[in-house]
């Protein structure tokens, strides 16, 4: 009974009222307090105030209500005094705790953490710990208090005025909170300047990686080093450029020039990630140059099947702003932009194509696309130019939040940072080539011509510069000078534009010297190289005509040297050859591929044999070689007469003896059939050029153009030829399953066919009773390159395993699936499937484009 007892006595303590405690005069008076306090007479309710404490010392709610009536009265001090004489009662310590908190931070900040315990589960504490440790400086402390605070709300808005302070004084730290309160509170009371606060935060942050670049010019040496790595790749060297380009980079860490030598290299051998992190630092040692910009935008929008357009498209409008006048730089801008459904933003870009070079190689596709787009006659509007940043820190702030907002399309902003930035360094070319890029973008060409002229006045060696303001002159003369100003500072573009020009008013000789100086300085990357091929080809087209008129009229001594001439002159490599010839790029592949296995692999490759065994004095190897050397030759000239068929169906003169590759070749042949008396040296150096340099170069020709469907019909055929060898005869056979769209792959049919057939007839020996192939797109998990996957599904018994693969287990049939699996860069490996099935995966890289 003594238990019931007490709880009701408890339950009847807990809900009494507190006037329960005070003598009718004393609640009287406080009746009076509260309404004198509720009537703003402070003084008078501070009277009634005490009244009650005199009749209750220990009447709570009189103390608070008399401490309220002093602070209001401004009586601060009494305040305090009066709230100290209860130093235990928690509502006396929040009450004192508020007051104090602007004398006597530290002494606050206690107490409230006193209260954390008195006032479990309430956030008030934890509101005002927030505030007092944000005066304080403690900004991860007044972080953590804040959160407890918002937990504590269970939902309810908090106060906004603290997160705000919060965010001014850790911006970085606090976005976290700002964005929970957005989130959570979309139409909370300052919900608004939240958004404007993430807001800047988001443009400060992207504006802060902004490259300013540090790039160091070659030294004569390793400009020779690049143009190596040029040459070997317009060879198809791989390798050797590769190896070139890496030493390159390590002696010119600094060099923009390098690292983009390096991407480029990697990137022609497939190394797409490698190649990226070194179009990258090109791109940040030199972020005003379009070709570093360029390169990389390229890169982003070719490797990674469209994901990285994003990233590209930012990189591709930044190079267009620097080079304006480059019009196969807008048309990959507006490939990527109508790729991305940016369909506006295309039709501009194709339109500012035909502004740019209304007769070149990318007006008519551009043309072709706009009417798809428009189903309009395109226009040709304005182009842009320039970018820019400054040196002093206040000018860097601005440039860098000019150049987010621009990003972003908010131009008049940009424009504002802008003007703030010139104001810091009026006289700095990059800014004053950005804000001329701007007006000319608006149309305000005088104002645009104006700024590039101060510009060059500060800094003369600026092509690009040079080039914009041809672009935009009225005046022939004044557009050739700008243009021979650019050239002269090693702007390969600026000498194919005077080449037309030339051509334009029959200069031929001009025009044709311009080509060669552009020719001599422009990179693998020139958005003009086709063009310029182009204009060189009509300009001997107008030559041909001239000399044939010569020849009709001249005498045989001076026309057949001009015969010779033209000869030379009109004759093809073989990679402009297969430039022209793609839908015969299978046929072509076929010769090559025959002379590298039936001319060079299986013969030419024992002449370090043949060397070292002359030494020895044993001629014999020598003299069985050079028996079949006629043969081997007339073979070679076969294929390459081959070759030259092709290119005629096409009207392509390939010359053998013209091209990089072919040439040396045949002249290396030739002397090993001059040879009588057999020089070991002689030996080992033509083995270099035919077994090395000639069959790796073949070899990367091949790899680029064998381009293979894999579809329902191909698998279809092997199987049927399989089933039809005679080890199946009279054996029930299960009928074939495909699924899956058609691949497209770099593979030789025959090679891919032989890798089906063997795994094919690998599941029917096993006893199998179901075979599907699957064909299926998929990507690589760690670099995310697009694969082609082909997988031979069964129910055969017994067990295959990757370790058996992998040891090139011969017994099941896989050994020549493996190997020409490996030699074609691809994997294999076994997969468990459902019910006791299993799949042998064979992958290769996809490739793009299609055709066999």
């Amino acid at each position: 009974m003594v238990i019931p007892v007490f709880l009701a006595l408890w339950v009847a303590t807990a809900h009494a009222d507190p006037l329960d405690a005070l003598d009718l005069a004393a609640r009287g008076f406080y009746a009076r307090a509260e309404e004198q306090e509720a009537a703003g007479r402070f003084g008078s309710a501070a009277s009634f105030y005490r009244l009650v404490l005199e009749h209750d010392p220990g009447f709570v709610p009189a103390l608070l209500g008399y401490g309220r009536a002093l602070e209001a009265q401004g009586l601060r001090a009494e305040a305090e005094r009066l709230y100290r004489e209860q130093p235990s009662d928690p509502d006396v310590i929040e009450a004192l705790a508020t007051l104090i908190e602007a004398e006597h931070p530290d002494e606050a900040l206690s107490l409230w953490r006193q209260l954390e315990i008195a006032h479990l589960g309430d956030p008030t504490p934890f509101l005002h710990q927030a505030r007092l440790l944000l005066r304080g400086a403690d900004l991860a402390a007044a972080r953590g208090a804040w959160e407890t605070y918002v937990t504590l709300l269970q939902g309810s808005e908090p106060d906004g005025a603290t997160l705000l302070a919060l965010a001014d004084a850790d911006p970085a730290g606090a976005e976290p909170l700002l964005r929970a309160y957005v989130e959570l509170f979309p139409e909370g009371g300052q919900a608004a300047e939240v958004h404007q606060r993430l807001d800047r935060l988001e443009l400060e942050a992207a504006a802060a990686l902004v490259d300013l670049g540090a790039d160091e010019p070659l030294t004569a040496e390793l400009t020779a080093l690049a143009v190596r790595v040029e040459a070997a790749l317009a060879q198809g060297d791989v390798v050797t450029a590769t190896a070139v380009a890496g030493e390159l980079v390590t002696r010119a860490p600094g060099s923009s020039q390098a690292h983009g030598a390096y991407a480029d290299a990697l990137a022609a051998g497939g190394a797409w990630s490698e190649a990226e992190v070194q179009a990258r630092i090109a791109r940040r040692l030199a972020p005003d140059d379009a070709g570093a910009r360029a390169r990389l935008g390229r890169l982003l929008a070719d490797a990674y099947g469209g994901r990285g357009n994003a990233e590209a498209l930012d990189e591709l409008v930044a190079a267009c702003r620097l080079r304006s006048g480059d019009a196969a730089l807008r048309f990959q801008l507006a490939e990527v932009q109508q790729a991305t459904l940016r369909f506006d933003d295309a039709v501009a870009s194709y339109r500012a194509v035909l502004s740019a070079d209304p007769h070149g190689e990318w007006a008519a596709p551009a043309a072709e696309r706009l009417v798809a787009l428009t189903r309009d006659v395109p226009e040709l509007p304005p182009l842009a130019a320039g970018a820019a940043p400054p040196v002093s820190p206040e000018a860097i702030y601005h440039w860098k939040l000019a150049n987010e907002l621009l990003r972003r399309g908010r131009r008049p902003e940009a424009e504002a940072e802008l003007d703030l930035a010139l104001a810091a360094e009026p006289t700095f070319p990059r800014l004053l080539n950005v804000r001329a890029a701007l007006y000319n973008e608006a149309g305000q060409r005088a104002e645009a011509v104006a700024l590039w002229k101060r510009s060059l006045g500060a800094a003369p060696d600026q092509p690009d510069v040079w080039r914009n303001l041809a672009g935009v002159a009225t005046d022939r003369a004044e557009a050739s000078a700008c243009l021979r100003e650019a050239a002269a500072l090693g702007d390969a573009d600026a000498s194919y534009l005077l080449a037309k020009q030339a051509r334009d008013i029959g200069d031929w000789s001009t025009a044709e010297s311009e080509l060669d100086a552009y020719e001599a300085t422009a990179s693998l990357g020139s958005g003009s190289r086709e063009a310029a091929r182009a204009l060189r080809t009509e300009i001997e087209g107008r030559q041909r005509a001239f000399i044939g008129l010569g020849l009709a009229v001249g005498v045989v001594g001076v026309g057949a040297p001009a015969v010779w001439w033209w000869r030379r002159r009109s004759g093809r490599t073989l990679r402009e050859l297969l430039t022209a010839i793609p839908e015969n790029w299978h046929e072509a592949a076929r010769y090559l591929a025959a002379i590298r296995h039936e001319v060079l692999k299986h013969n030419t490759t024992v002449l370090p044999e043949v060397a070292a065994a002359i030494e020895t004095g044993d001629l014999a190897p020598w003299e069985a070689l050079s028996q079949r050397l006629p043969e081997l030759s007339d073979k070679l000239h076969a294929y390459e007469d081959a070759l030259i068929t092709l290119g005629r169906t096409r009207g392509v003169r390939f010359v053998p003896e013209l091209d990089p590759t072919v040439g040396p070749l045949n002249r290396a042949f030739a002397r090993l059939l001059r040879i009588r008396r057999p020089d070991p040296d002689e030996l080992l150096d033509l083995s270099r050029i035919i077994n090395e340099d000639a069959y790796v170069a073949l070899g990367a020709i091949v790899r680029e153009i064998c381009v293979l469907r894999c579809d329902e019909a191909l698998v279809r055929e092997v199987y049927q030829r399989v089933c039809a060898e005679p080890g199946f005869a009279g054996a029930p056979l299960p009928d074939l399953w495909v699924t899956g769209d058609t691949l497209t792959l770099r593979l030789f049919r025959p090679d891919l066919e032989d890798i089906l057939a063997n795994l094919l007839r690998n599941a029917l020996s096993a006893g199998a009773t179901t075979v599907a192939v699957s064909l299926a797109d998929t990507e690589d998990e760690v670099t995310g390159h697009p694969l082609a996957e082909i997988a031979i599904i069964d129910d055969a018994p017994g067990t295959l395993t990757n370790a058996m693969i992998r040891s090139r287990f011969i017994g099941r049939g896989l050994g020549l699936a493996v190997d020409l699996t490996n030699r074609h860069g691809g994997s294999i490996r076994v997969d468990s499937r459902a019910e006791g099935a299993k799949a042998v995966v064979v992958q290769f890289q996809l490739a793009e484009g299609g055709g066999e």
